[in-house]
């Protein structure tokens, strides 16, 4: 049988693998199965998959719907969902000649079963920003999305295995472990700042205390540029204080003072948590004082004691169970959460 495939100027014929002398499809890259029937070309040495054979010259793909995509020869540019170089062949746009889908990531299956999750998966094909449920990395690309839990994961994440070691962390804010929980389908507010979760936090299974990730890792003491003195992670202001009208001596507006705050120890210099800890406030000289405090001068980046981590792959850390000094129980990193807080309302 012989073809005639835009990918290369000579005819084809379906050969087998064994009379082939290099082993790799020149589309997609991967190896030539042996014993098994591949198209060729014996005078170039250009051989590819009998299935890479079939993808379509031309695509019209609703990841990237103005345009007409064609297949064509390029290992320069990444595929725009997973950002592999993998394929030799990649669907280009054919009037922006800036978007490359590989084709494997062109024709993913509309629906799945993840290895990691319980109920079926569909794709967006859409390339949204989100951040995976199962990695917990970000990513800008095409999503398998649950719609009975809103679970949402990588393409190339739905044939990991499920992690089953519970993700939890000791941290110095709280006594109890706190879990970190990936995703709630209920409005709950941070029980440090006082905004709106809107994703991963960390959540305390024995009181229901709830904290963003940024938030949980406060450092205890910072020193901000506009005042003289080191100010303190504050959990609440004094009682004569807290009935007064208290403003951020940094963006001015309203304080909030049943959530955390950061302050002087005399009072008079009072900012909001996130206001006292943004990169163009922070004085970048300061290092706590080990006299002053007894904890590791690592607090400013970790202000926390790790009582359980797991390895992600790639040299990252999660720390699952932290012992923070804002709580009184461990916290524990998790997606077990359902809607206890919600019922407890």
């Amino acid at each position: 049988m012989e073809i005639q495939h835009f990918s290369h100027h000579h005819p084809l014929t379906l050969v087998l693998i064994n009379e082939v002398e290099y082993n790799r499809c020149k589309i997609c890259w991967e190896k030539l199965a042996t014993n098994s029937d591949h198209y060729g070309c014996k005078e170039c040495g250009f051989y590819i998959h009998k299935s890479c054979a079939e993808y379509p010259h031309e695509l019209q793909h609703p990841s990237h719907p103005k345009h007409l995509l064609l297949l064509e020869l390029n290992d320069l540019e990444p595929c725009a969902n997973c950002n592999s170089y993998m394929f030799e062949f990649k669907y280009k746009c054919s009037h922006c000649h800036e978007f490359y889908l590989c084709p494997e990531c062109a024709f993913l299956p509309l629906t799945k079963k993840a290895e990691n999750h319980d109920h079926p998966l569909n794709l967006m094909q859409k390339l949204l920003p989100f951040t995976c449920d199962h990695c917990l990395k970000k990513g800008n690309s095409m999503p398998y999305f649950c719609s009975t839990c809103s679970y949402m994961i990588h393409s190339k994440c739905t044939s990991l295995p499920l992690i089953v070691q519970s993700s939890t962390i000791q941290v110095e804010i709280h006594n109890h472990p706190l879990t970190l929980v990936q995703r709630f389908l209920i409005s709950l507010t941070c029980d440090a700042c006082g905004n709106e979760i809107e994703n991963t936090f960390y959540f305390c299974a024995t009181c229901s205390f709830v904290a963003h990730l940024n938030c949980a890792h406060s450092p205890s003491m910072v020193k901000v540029i506009r005042h003289k003195h080191t100010l303190s992670l504050t959990y609440s202001l004094p009682a004569d204080q807290s009935k007064c009208r208290v403003l951020c001596q940094i963006c001015d507006k309203t304080v909030d003072t049943n959530y955390w705050l950061y302050s002087c120890s005399s009072h008079d210099f009072v900012a909001h948590l996130h206001c006292a800890t943004r990169e163009e406030e922070r004085d970048k000289t300061f290092v706590p004082n080990s006299k002053e405090d007894h904890r590791d001068k690592s607090i400013d980046l970790l202000p926390y004691i790790v009582k359980k981590t797991k390895s992600e792959g790639e040299g990252t850390e999660i720390h699952t169970e932290i012992k923070h000094f804002s709580h009184d129980h461990d916290l524990k990193l998790t997606d077990e959460l359902r809607d206890k807080k919600h019922n407890e309302q």
